[in-house]
């Protein structure tokens, strides 16, 4: 037999460790309409359904208690028609992307593939500097990034591991553009700060023991190119930085130890040297930047 809303209003809240209050700040209202929703001495405005089921990561469906057995069907085709909409010369083509998911979450609020699509493209259409910025709209999508990052992070049903981390680094990067460093340096805070704590760490210790060395190479190897392309993208931080204090000579001297680093590990049967991209721009156009900059300097 299916719960009344305000029953399942009451369980979901529940379950998610809201307090009335805390799910009466989200919602906008006081915490005395949450407490006549879940005695059914009153219901939600029509206008509060979407956000109450957004906030508990559910269907709306599931709040009137008419749930189906499965979204995943109609969320893949609504993820397809977002992929095929998209041309990588457009800025609008993105932007109709990220209005076609924003619309499949508002049947589907809780779908974990929904929801990190989406984030992935706000990120896109958010972010200044990046290719596909739009002033226009830019803070307003930050705003439901936030929104929406909450919603995946809070409803770690179906969510793993990957997708967690990769929505807190959207944030951090929206957070920080923005100007919200306090916020953005929360959502930091839940990166491991160790350089074991990897899962293909654990399975190559896993397979140690179990004597199966070919599974333990082949996890330590994907580890390795980790912790390489980690390292590559630490010192490409850190000469930016010193660009930006303007110690050109310190960012090319690192810049150039990052090539040499590359270069220790090539393509081959053992490891895949990775390809440093980052917002800064290619590597070897960075160092010949910084050699032209460099020329300039001797020319003065």
């Amino acid at each position: 037999m299916s719960l009344s809303m305000g029953k399942t209003i009451k369980k979901l809240r529940k379950e998610r460790n809201f307090t009335q209050e805390e799910l009466a700040e989200q919602l906008n209202v006081t915490f005395q309409a949450i407490s006549k929703w879940e005695n059914e001495t009153g219901m939600p405005d029509i206008s509060q359904i979407v956000p109450l089921a957004s906030v508990f990561g559910v269907s709306t469906d599931m709040l009137f208690g008419t749930a189906g057995t499965n979204d995943n069907e109609e969320a893949k085709k609504i993820l397809d028609d977002a992929y095929y909409s998209f041309d990588v010369n457009s800025k609008e083509s993105l932007k109709r992307r990220y209005n076609i998911l924003q619309d499949g979450l508002k049947r589907y609020p809780n779908n974990v593939g929904l929801l990190v699509n989406c984030l992935e493209t706000g990120l896109a259409v958010a972010l200044p500097g990046n290719n596909y910025y739009d002033e226009s709209c830019g803070h307003e999508i930050y705003q439901e990034c936030e929104r929406m990052a909450n919603i995946t992070i809070n409803y770690p049903k179906n969510v793993n591991i990957n997708d967690i981390l990769r929505v807190h680094m959207i944030m951090v990067l929206l957070n920080n553009a923005y100007g919200n460093t306090d916020k953005a340096r929360e959502h930091a805070e839940h990166f491991p700060s160790r350089s074991d704590m990897t899962r293909n760490a654990m399975e190559a210790y896993i397979s140690h023991s179990e004597k199966n060395y070919a599974h333990e190479a082949e996890y330590s190897r994907t580890n390795t190119n980790f912790h390489l392309e980690s390292l590559a993208y630490a010192m490409m931080q850190t000469a930016n930085a010193y660009k930006h204090m303007q110690c050109n000579d310190y960012a090319l001297e690192i810049y150039n130890r990052v090539k040499q680093l590359l270069e220790l590990f090539p393509n081959d049967q053992h490891f895949s040297t990775p390809t440093v991209y980052t917002e800064w721009g290619q590597l070897n156009d960075l160092i010949a930047e910084l050699e032209r900059v460099e020329w300039r300097t001797l020319d003065k």
